[in-house]
């Protein structure tokens, strides 16, 4: 899902995802991130939400696999 913010979009890839609102990402299931700034927000979706293999070391997204029985 490409995603737009200011001057810059983002392509998240975690099939987790479910929205994004300020500095905040919500997941499937509820789950939700809280970021203090944007340098911190950009350096996490770099890493995991918009990164491939990235999204799989996510420590949510490793939650929602093993509730789906998934290695």
């Amino acid at each position: 899902m490409r995603v737009s913010k200011g001057e810059r979009s983002v392509d998240f890839v975690c099939p987790f995802y479910c929205w994004d609102r300020g500095l905040r990402i919500g997941c499937e299931g509820e789950c939700r991130v809280s970021f203090p700034d944007r340098r911190a927000w950009d350096r996490y979706v770099a890493a995991y939400c918009g990164n491939l293999p990235g999204w799989e070391r996510c420590t949510l997204a490793q939650a929602r696999k093993e509730l789906y029985g998934e290695s």
